[in-house]
């Protein structure tokens, strides 16, 4: 009897984990992409839910399932995306950079590894109240560009080329506002090429901010006017 009942119970622990296993839910898989247009002369606009149109010198945040189809186009050439591709991300941040001038771009896809991270349960002080910075260049007719504060000698980047990207640094980012004066030059001649003031202030206190190079240089007025503008992370 007993040799029985053990085959039997066997036989219905063997069915129930059989069938939990069937019956198990995998959760779908997601990253983060940032869309930065540094795209002259575009309007960037993605196939993502809800997704507004990105304009030049601006970005867009969006959630993505890994393997989701991923299109970014030109809203004068919608159905000629420049980007058509899925991606297989289970988590993380990435960063598309948009590059060129219409019609013709150039992507830049970041993994955002070293993303610095900032303790949201964290009692901050005056002390290490900061602003964490990079640079990148997305004008696509610059020289190799020098920049530098201009109350300090060494150089934020040295030579920073067309599509570079420079890791990041911190700035001071205290209670009261700074400023900060960058001078763009060439890398070549350390010859001027304009500046920049850079604002540390409570919008940007503990953040990630971006600095894209962006325009065509040479060009001082209008939408397209060589310079830098701030994109923020979190």
């Amino acid at each position: 009897m007993n040799k029985y009942f053990n085959i039997l119970a066997i036989t219905v622990l063997t069915a129930a984990f059989t069938g939990c296993k069937k019956n198990t839910f995998q959760a779908p898989t997601s990253y983060t992409m940032y869309v930065v247009n540094g795209g002259i002369n575009s309007k960037i606009q993605t196939n993502f839910t809800n997704s507004p149109i990105v304009i030049f010198g601006t970005r867009g945040v969006y959630y993505a399932q890994s393997g989701q189809l991923v299109t970014v186009a030109d809203t004068t050439a919608l159905a000629s995306p420049f980007v058509n591709s899925s991606y297989p991300y289970e988590k993380g941040t990435y960063t598309l950079f948009v590059a060129g001038q219409s019609p013709i771009f150039e992507t830049i896809l970041k993994e955002e590894s070293d993303l610095p991270f900032i303790p949201g349960d964290k009692i901050y002080t005056t002390a290490d109240s900061v602003v964490n910075v990079r640079y990148i260049n997305l004008s696509p007719n610059s020289i190799p560009l020098k920049i530098k504060l201009s109350s300090t000698t060494t150089n934020e980047v040295d030579a920073l080329a067309y599509k570079d990207i420079s890791t990041w640094r911190s700035f001071k980012a205290v209670a009261v506002t700074t400023t900060y004066t960058l001078q763009i030059k060439n890398a070549s001649t350390d010859a001027l090429i304009t500046t920049y003031s850079f604002v540390a202030n409570a919008t940007n206190r503990f953040k990630n901010v971006t600095l894209v190079v962006k325009g065509l240089q040479g060009t001082t007025t209008g939408v397209n006017a060589f310079g830098i503008t701030p994109i923020n992370y979190f």
